[in-house]
């Protein structure tokens, strides 16, 4: 699938598809995202402040090289649009994203639907009327679960991908390890 989404000529949605796989935001928290919204930890490793969204804050998290440079041409792409500053519907501040073309906010079905489609077709994964057999939240799912099955504590797990409960977060990433699951719900019996 890295592949597939490396060769989407749209550049914006390569970004969006990668930013999706690699961050754990949900598609409406990328499409928010703003000029400002990529940075580096001290050590330089590059980190995404993802904006307010269904768990009603921001969060900060770890991000990959890879969609790091995809968002970082991005973001240079809308800094030439020299688009004007919009107010954001859910938190009311002026801001400027990175997801515009012509000096509009792109649609979820523009940024990831179309990309996603076609994405789904270079690897196979469509159905007999050419439909893709998985959508985009799957990408999202991808990252909870291996962050699970990578060791990660569900207060990790839930950081990244901005849940408000632990159930939620070991319910969506359907941490099958055993091992995991007697710890978790050890420390719920606990709690």
């Amino acid at each position: 699938m890295k592949t597939a989404i490396d060769d989407l000529s749209d550049p914006l949605q390569r970004a969006a598809l990668l930013l999706l796989r690699w961050s754990g935001a949900r598609r409406d928290e990328i499409r928010r995202l703003t000029w400002d919204c990529l940075d580096t930890y001290p050590g330089g490793h590059p980190r995404l402040r993802s904006p307010v969204g269904k768990g009603h804050s921001e969060r900060i998290v770890p991000l990959h090289p890879d969609a790091a440079a995809a968002l970082e041409h991005a973001i240079g792409l809308a800094r030439a649009q020299r688009s004007i500053t919009r107010i954001d519907e859910v938190t009311g501040r002026r801001v400027d994203y990175v997801f515009v073309r012509r000096g509009k906010l792109l649609s979820v079905t523009t940024l990831f639907d179309e990309a996603f489609r076609t994405v789904c077709g270079a690897t196979g994964l469509v159905d007999d009327r050419g439909s893709p057999t998985v959508s985009a939240h799957r990408l999202r799912h991808t990252r909870g679960t291996q962050l699970a099955e990578g060791g990660a504590r569900i207060q990790t797990i839930m950081a990244i991908l901005g849940h408000l409960s632990a159930t939620m977060s070991m319910i969506y990433s359907r941490i099958s390890d055993p091992e995991i699951r007697r710890q978790y719900e050890t420390a719920l019996a606990e709690g």
